[in-house]
């Protein structure tokens, strides 16, 4: 199992895009030998069982599953899939009440799948695999802030993210740099919604200033700040924020900071 799939999925929300939204069914009856057989299938070095199964079950056959089968993390893996799904979702919809019942959809299962992970008790307790559980719980919890703001639960959101940012502590983890990117977007994204925009301006801008990051250099940043802030008019701090993103996504031989700034004005295609 790779660890580094649970931020591939993030690249590939587009799949789930026609899912619809799903609450959580406890009703769900699978055997704990149908689980056996597809744990290896769905750990194949080919993603495409994964993608296929992925699109024909709803979140509650993954909960079920984690539960029946708690040493194996790729049951977590997927719920974080579809939870890459329902903020592709999120994106599409325009009422922002639909987006809010969405998330609070999203957030009973996400602390679901925590509540499950925590009640592991790990049969190797050796240092790897306390560090894969750690790292997934970590993740969890960075999901399900993120849901919280969508939620509205912004108390619950800026703890989850204060708290990663203590706990981050490992400067030789390939997650230490995605763990201040995303909390200090989440706590700039929560100090927006309570009206202090002084203080979202300067999280944008420590969610950029990361050590080197395999999964940022790949992939990104996430844009959902810099994006809520131009919505308030703040451009200058956006052009700011995408000059940084040059400095460490670009080929140092061809940053151009005049084309990162026109990304400012296309805000549709910002990712989540």
């Amino acid at each position: 199992m790779k660890i580094i799939s649970v931020f591939f999925s993030m690249q590939i929300c587009f799949v789930f895009a026609s899912q619809a939204q799903i609450k959580i069914d406890t009703t769900i009856n699978i055997s704990i030998e149908e689980i056996k057989e597809l744990e290896p299938k769905l750990q194949s070095e080919d993603p495409t069982f994964r993608f296929e199964f992925l699109g024909k079950k709803d979140v509650s056959f993954f909960l079920e599953a984690q539960k029946l089968s708690p040493q194996n993390f790729i049951w977590i893996d997927l719920i974080q899939m579809h939870f890459a799904g329902e903020r592709y979702n999120a994106r599409q919809l325009k009422n922002e009440n639909e987006r809010k019942i969405l998330f609070e959809n999203a957030l009973q299962y996400l602390l679901e799948s925590l509540k499950n992970l925590e009640n592991v008790q790990l049969i190797d307790s050796n240092d790897s695999i306390q560090k894969v559980y750690n790292f997934y719980i970590g993740v969890l919890k960075e999901d399900i802030s993120f849901a919280a703001v969508g939620a509205g639960e912004l108390d619950m959101a800026e703890q989850l993210a204060d708290e990663l940012l203590s706990n981050n502590v490992d400067t030789l983890s390939f997650n230490y740099g995605n763990i201040i990117h995303n909390a200090n977007t989440i706590l700039g994204r929560v100090a927006l919604k309570k009206n202090n925009l002084k203080q979202a301006k300067e999280y944008l801008i420590k969610s950029i200033e990361v050590p080197d990051s395999p999964q940022l250099r790949s992939f990104g940043p996430t844009y959902i700040l810099a994006k809520e802030l131009l919505e308030k008019g703040e451009k200058d701090i956006v052009l700011d924020y995408l000059d940084l993103v040059a400095d460490f996504w670009a080929n140092p031989e061809h940053i151009n900071s005049s084309e990162t700034r026109e990304m400012a004005g296309n805000q549709k295609k910002w990712s989540c």
